[in-house]
């Protein structure tokens, strides 16, 4: 048997090396730009969680300059309600009203002004009852959408602070 010469078992060795330091060189490149790939990603779902946070914390102060308006509101109206209660306890109570009520049944034509004056006060008294309710159902209703207002704010408070800690652990995973 004849033994091959040395030269041709050598040439074919260096060619593998070299096709692997160029295989080696291409996944480094590709290492390289999948890297690059992942920071732009990261930064652009970064920047979209800054975002939403943005966004909701933007949802939850608007509700609550609302929640604040309808208390305001709601204050408002309670205290012209309470108004309304001791006006109106105080005059049915009031010992000239009375006089006047029994003046008007009387029968005396000389309470002929007293029957006008009880008319027109009790006609007085009438729209402030009629107020009174008015009042009434807008407390009860400012009330309600007080209480809903705060519910919302109160969802729109925690979908912010997910938001935000969202945000703040996708843009801990830099660090």
């Amino acid at each position: 048997m004849s033994k091959r010469p040395l030269d041709e078992g050598l040439q074919p060795a260096p060619k593998k090396i070299c096709a692997s330091a160029e295989s080696l060189q291409q996944m480094k490149t590709q290492i390289d730009n999948m890297l690059k790939q992942a920071k732009d990603h990261h930064e652009e779902i970064r920047l979209a969680a800054v975002d939403h946070a943005y966004e909701k914390e933007e949802q939850w102060k608007e509700a609550s300059a609302q929640k604040d308006d309808i208390k305001e509101e709601l204050d408002t109206v309670s205290t012209d309600l309470s108004t309304a209660e001791t006006y109106l306890s105080e005059f049915e109570s009031n010992p000239a009203v009375k006089m006047l009520e029994k003046a008007s049944t009387c029968g005396v034509e000389r309470a002929q002004v007293l029957m006008e004056d009880h008319e027109k006060i009790m006609d007085t008294l009438t729209k402030l009852r009629h107020m009174k309710e008015t009042l009434s159902n807008q407390n009860e209703m400012l009330t309600q959408k007080y209480s809903d207002a705060c519910a919302k704010c109160e969802d729109f408070k925690k979908t912010f602070d997910n938001a935000e800690s969202t945000a703040e652990i996708i843009s801990g995973l830099n660090e």
